[in-house]
């Protein structure tokens, strides 16, 4: 892999990781609250998800990054493409772990109040607004 992918990788596999770490904690949290309504069952569950992908996609990384490091002075390997392409749906996986986690920032506001849910459903619509224009800048179809 070329240095600049490999970025790419080590960056996915650290917030993937700290992702899964957060969406833990605040599911297990969630869970052990009094209130059993519907909001905070979503938020639960978006958590959840959110953890869920984020393991699958730090599993897969640490794998990625450790077939495409080799082992010191050997050639590349010749299914270097075949580990590229696994890589690029793990970067999805990372990706669907962030959004289910802003999903349950976004509800988790609900819970404590209006005014509050009002306010972190408007910050998580804005940040994956920001998220997905940035993403379209850099792989080209905004511009720089």
């Amino acid at each position: 892999m070329e240095t600049n992918q490999l970025e790419f990788a080590r960056q996915f596999l650290f917030l993937a990781s700290v992702l899964a770490g957060f969406a833990v904690a605040v599911a297990a949290e969630l869970i052990s609250m009094a209130r059993k309504d519907r909001v905070a069952s979503v938020a639960i569950g978006a958590f959840t998800v959110s953890a869920g992908f984020s393991l699958v996609a730090t599993f897969g990384y640490v794998f990625v990054l450790t077939a495409a490091a080799g082992a010191p002075g050997v050639q590349q390997s010749p299914a270097m493409g075949q580990i590229i392409a696994v890589a690029i749906p793990l970067g999805f996986a990372c990706i669907a772990g962030v959004v289910a986690f802003l999903v349950g920032v976004g509800l988790t506001g609900w819970i404590h109040s209006r005014p509050v849910g009002i306010v972190s459903t408007v910050t998580t619509v804005l940040c994956l607004g920001a998220m997905l224009a940035l993403a379209l800048s850099l792989i080209g179809i905004l511009g720089p």
